[in-house]
């Protein structure tokens, strides 16, 4: 069983620049990478956005129509990293963590 620890939206500043998805250590199970939509469920960003472990080179992509997302089994939120491909654009997440 797994419960929700936290949300929200990670923007990367630089699209050559791979951001950390949460700025401090947040043990989890696994996170929720999405691409952000506008209140009619469009897609907001432009062009395709990574997430992976590794912070020089994310491989798993979100495309931005991917409303649906992937999840990325990881220890920490904190090594979780985000490319994006163009400045400024973001990912949705949540983080969720094992019920003890």
């Amino acid at each position: 069983m797994y419960r929700l620890i936290a949300e929200g939206v990670c923007t990367v500043a630089a699209a050559a620049t791979p951001a950390v998805l949460v700025a401090t250590a947040q043990p989890c199970a696994y996170v929720w990478v999405g691409a952000p939509v506008d209140a009619n469920g469009a897609a907001t960003n432009t062009k395709p956005a990574f997430v992976g472990r590794s912070s020089t080179a994310p491989k798993k992509p979100v495309m931005p129509s991917n409303f649906e997302g992937v999840t990325l089994p990881i220890e920490d939120a904190n090594k979780c990293y985000v490319k994006v491909g163009v400045n400024g654009e973001t990912v949705a997440y949540q983080v969720f963590g094992r019920v003890r």
